[in-house]
């Protein structure tokens, strides 16, 4: 791709935005619509990054993220220009299991158990962890709103799931049925249309009385400790299927909704917080003879079908954003829009998924740059084949929304706010036009090869001049209706804004200049470092002085390739790049991955710098030839290929689980729950250490999670040291022993049932072929000559019997047999484990 634009001002980079896309037919011409909508908020926004309110930005939908994945992403979201971050639900989960993957496992969360907060077994976290995250989101400006399952719970169309009768005994009646009271419709039917199916029937799901008050209050409840929490506004999935106060309901109207949302923002409100925020899923329609706006008076609703039509057209290669209405023909204050969401991605017809993130990204930027609806931007659960995705629930799939395209249409929408827009498709090229009286912007999206304009037609607001594209930095001009100018080849895409005066550049040099002479005197200047916070795999560097261009730049756009050290800031890895003078020949500078995510304009102000622009003075503990206290007790001397953990929850079993990047093949180090460690003989304030040993796994990984391979596991953790516990807390640990460990490839047997002959069949997950070390019942052990309490010790040698494997079970090949042991030891009798044995 061509370098991105530098040295501009500001004001003008957050007045713009741009997105990729992939080439497409042209289309025929359409006369240009005005939408007559009047400016009603200033149009600059404090420093024009994140919106004054959920109305007014954009929401990106942390899809199946985990509460501490999304805690550890904020800077990214918030640096891509989103103004809220929609979680998945966190109410308790049905058939928890921690290995599910996303595409396995992704419907049990709107499946849920109950109306709570989740404490345990849930794949996003828990309460606490939500609570966590709240609070880092709202200290970074950002707002957070929670996905509401409040229609059903888990279990099938006529009863409710056992699980539900846990977290609410009330609602699940003495059998789950009807018959045993539990408060569910009675209606058993489904009819996509039908009024009585769509309030009153089910969706394949147990569908909840919720005209009965107790259902009600129960809601109502769960938003009250969401509050608590400190959310910002909810999402009510299925609010279709929740009947309304209005009296002309066609079969009962209900309290529900005053009860849920004026009870909610009455509480909001009584603890000094903002009324909430609120939408509720409403897909293609309301049903035959209801409306919208008995639904409107108390929330959004979605409006999937412009959003979905708009895909569909880019798809079909040609441009269709001449429309300037929703197809709920309600106003763009009412409604929330999209490209793709979770229902067109990852439901069975699949209507989305296989379109391209370009495509995605070009519709979005035709819904994300408008005014009034906010644009929902749903984060893919991987960059690869939805139905072969390997993404942990509640792990980080695409980093799509990190491109600087998206983070270009956040902060175009959050600039122009609620000034007038045009929508208009003209030459091939659909446009979406922002203005005021003062200035204007456009979003331009091709939907050929043709990436040379050419006197397009543009709207007569567009005021004529010179604008700046993005995308490019190229030069277009706007005269008499007519816009030219040569889009980027790759995406498609130019997005236009005024560029900031000449002055305004020569500040910036000015700074720049004079930044040199600030750096300690101490400081190498022949050396510039990044702390890698974006985990990109690559990093390139990019240095220029006045305006840039041949002469004054360090190497063509992208720059020149940084090199990955071994150290880290944070848990992050510290890349570097040498030069003779740095930092003292360049005034500003880029980093980048190489593709569309990078930095904004810096200013060399440090001789490090991260992804979100911080600059610092870094010192690497490694330069020098020095081996001083500092050196000594850091990474260089600790083992770098042995991993600790202090097993303080009590596990049978510890597996270590880690990654890079975004995990799956290639990036991990081995597929979910990882690797299983080895129990040692010592221990840490009473509880045994287990190790795992690996080359260069602390400096080939970023993140682990430990886990007893089941339902019980850490929070995700960046390496920082060799050793952890079952909390996360980080320590440092020197082995005192060396020369007892277990021999991994030896397991024993002390025969304490007289068997004349001894088996051991051993396996992991389900057992079966490639998972089990032998067919039933297994291999014929070896009698050894000792003996322990005087029964004989009999073993089998196998490599990696110990760790290859999760269970045995030994047995005298017929019908005596031990219960499923787990292996947590390298001895074993009839009635389970024993210590540690040493031949």
């Amino acid at each position: 791709m061509k370098k991105l634009f530098k040295g501009i001002s500001i004001a003008a980079v957050l007045a713009l935005t741009a997105i990729s896309a992939t080439s497409c037919s042209t289309a025929k011409s359409e006369d240009v619509e005005n939408i007559d909508t009047q400016l009603n908020a200033t149009t600059t926004l404090p420093n024009a990054t994140l919106a004054n309110s959920i109305d007014n930005g954009n929401i990106f939908h942390a899809w199946d993220w985990s509460m501490s994945t999304i805690k550890a992403n904020l800077d990214s979201i918030k640096a891509a220009g989103f103004t809220t971050i929609q979680t998945s639900p966190m109410q308790p989960q049905k058939d928890y299991w921690a290995g599910n993957t996303s595409k396995e496992a992704w419907w049990k969360l709107y499946q849920p158990l109950g109306f709570s907060i989740a404490t345990k077994n849930n794949a996003l976290g828990t309460k606490s962890e939500l609570q966590s995250m709240v609070n880092a989101a709202h200290n970074k400006g950002l707002k957070v709103i929670v996905d509401v399952v409040a229609n059903h719970l888990a279990g099938s169309y006529d009863h409710f799931d056992q699980g539900v009768k846990e977290y609410e005994p009330t609602i699940y009646g003495s059998n789950g049925y009807i018959s045993g009271g539990a408060k569910l419709h009675s209606e058993t039917y489904n009819g996509a249309s039908d009024s009585w199916c769509t309030t009153n029937g089910n969706i394949g799901l147990p569908d909840l009385n919720t005209h009965d008050s107790y259902v009600q209050k129960r809601v109502l409840s769960l938003c009250k400790k969401y509050i608590d929490c400190g959310v910002d506004g909810f999402r009510f999935d299925a609010a279709k299927h929740i009947e309304t106060d209005n009296s002309s309901e066609p079969y009962g109207a209900s309290a529900f909704w005053p009860t849920v949302i004026n009870g909610t923002t009455s509480y909001a409100q009584s603890k000094g917080k903002a009324k909430p925020y609120y939408y509720g899923e409403i897909l293609y329609s309301c049903g035959n003879n209801r409306s919208y706006s008995w639904y409107t008076k108390y929330m959004d609703v979605i409006d999937n079908k412009t959003g979905n039509d708009l895909r569909n057209s880019f798809n079909a290669n040609y441009a269709a954003a001449q429309s300037a209405y929703y197809t709920t023909n309600l106003s763009g204050d009412k409604v929330v829009v999209w490209a793709e969401s979770h229902d067109t991605y990852a439901n069975d017809d699949q209507e989305s998924t296989g379109t391209s993130i370009y495509n995605i990204n070009k519709t979005y930027a035709i819904m994300g740059s408008r005014n009034g609806a906010e644009c929902l931007y749903f984060a893919r659960p991987t960059d690869g084949n939805w139905n072969s995705c390997t993404t942990k629930l509640g792990a980080k799939g695409s980093t799509a929304y990190t491109w600087r395209q998206v983070e270009g249409v956040n902060k175009f929408r959050n600039y122009w706010g609620t000034a007038s827009e045009y929508v208009a498709n003209n030459g091939g090229y659909s446009q979406v036009v922002r203005y005021n009286s003062n200035e204007s912007g456009m979003v331009l999206v091709s939907s050929g090869s043709n990436y040379s304009v050419s006197n397009v037609t543009v709207p007569s607001v567009m005021k004529n001049g010179t604008y700046k594209d993005y995308v490019t930095g190229n030069s277009f001009t706007v005269s008499n209706g007519k816009v030219s100018g040569t889009m980027d080849n790759q995406s498609g895409i130019a997005v236009l804004y005024k560029e900031g005066s000449t002055s305004g550049s020569g500040t910036g040099t000015g700074t720049g200049t004079g930044t040199g002479s600030t750096l300690p005197s101490n400081v190498n200047k022949n050396v510039i470092y990044f702390v890698n916070t974006g985990n990109w795999s690559n990093v390139y560097v990019y240095a220029w002085k006045g305006n840039g261009g041949s002469g004054n730049q360090n190497s063509n756009w992208p720059g020149v390739k940084m090199t990955k050290t071994s150290e880290k800031v944070n848990g992050y890895y510290v890349w570097k790049l040498e030069s003779t003078n740095f930092l003292t020949n360049w005034e500003k500078v880029i980093f980048s991955n190489g593709g569309y995510s990078q930095t904004s304009d810096l200013a060399i102000t440090g001789n490090c710098f991260n992804a979100a622009g911080t600059a610092s003075i870094y010192t690497p503990s490694t330069s020098g030839s020095g081996t001083g206290t500092g050196t000594g007790t850091g990474t260089q001397t600790t083992d770098k290929n042995t991993i600790y953990f202090i097993n303080n929850k009590g596990w049978s079993t510890v597996y270590v689980y880690a990654w890079k990047g975004n995990g799956g093949s290639g990036n991990q180090n081995s597929n979910w729950p990882g690797v299983k460690m080895t129990k040692t003989s010592e221990k840490v304030n009473g509880y045994y250490v287990w190790k795992y040993t690996s080359t260069n796994f602390l400096t080939n990984w970023e993140k682990v999670i430990f886990t007893n391979g089941g339902s019980s596991k850490t929070s995700d953790i960046t390496i920082t040291t060799n050793c952890y516990n079952g909390s996360g807390t980080a320590s440092t640990y020197t082995p005192t022993t060396t020369n007892n460990t277990v021999n991994n490839n030896v397991i024993y047997f002390i025969n304490n049932k007289g068997w004349s002959k001894v088996y051991v069949y051993a396996w992991k997950g389900n057992g079966g072929s490639g998972n089990q070390l032998s067919s039933w019942p297994g291999v014929k052990m070896t009698k050894t000559s000792q003996k322990v309490n005087g029964y004989y010790v009999w073993k089998l040698e196998s490599t990696g019997i110990l760790t290859n494997w999760e269970k045995v079970i030994f047995s005298n090949g017929g019908s005596s047999q031990t219960s499923d042991i787990t292996i947590t030891t390298n001895c074993y009798n009839y009635s389970g484990a024993t210590s540690n044995y040493t031949a």
